[in-house]
């Protein structure tokens, strides 16, 4: 793993990391949080898939769709990770928060932003990797991604309708 500072290695998992990035959050020490970054851990380094359902405000997001992302690409700078919410500017917010992640801290671990391509919902590092975000439902053919991180594919309102989990199932299968 890349260093952090002189003589520290890059944590496990991504709240791990976080905390040695000063990140300040009420949960960030909580349990469920800790338990969740370990798994997400797990998962990446194992190459699998992982489903973490969490109530509304507990941390789920923050957790999956910022600070994994950030520490992805700090472990491997040419990280392709896409992004996919229920809507494509909420999925944008994340990628802004990740950009901006890199942009304040990554140049400490030689992860720099190619001023070429820095939209919000699309940017690149200058080693190649970057993040795109999607809506769900919405297209996302060409878009490549070694680490794909699904936050929220559905509003909670619509989740109730089965109407509406039929359309994004078929749109998950087609896509």
């Amino acid at each position: 793993a890349p260093a952090l500072g002189v003589g520290k290695q890059i944590p496990d998992d991504p709240i791990s990391f976080a905390l040695t990035m000063g990140a300040r959050y009420k949960w960030l020490d909580a349990p469920h949080i800790q338990f969740l970054s370990k798994k997400v851990a797990s998962a990446y380094w194992d190459c699998t898939a992982l489903l973490a359902v969490f109530p509304p405000q507990h941390g789920k997001s923050t957790t999956c769709s910022v600070w994994t992302p950030f520490w992805a690409l700090v472990n491997d700078p040419t990280m392709q990770i896409l992004l996919i919410s229920y809507e494509a500017r909420f999925a944008r917010k994340w990628g802004v928060r990740v950009r901006t992640l890199v942009n304040l801290y990554g140049e400490q671990f030689g992860l720099r932003l190619n001023p070429k391509i820095m939209a919000g919902d699309e940017w690149e590092t200058t080693a190649g990797g970057g993040m795109q975000t999607a809506g769900a439902g919405g297209p996302i053919p060409g878009k490549t991604a070694k680490l794909l991180i699904i936050d929220d594919p559905i509003k909670q309102d619509d989740a109730a309708s089965p109407v509406m989990r039929d359309q994004m199932w078929e749109w998950w299968e087609e896509t």
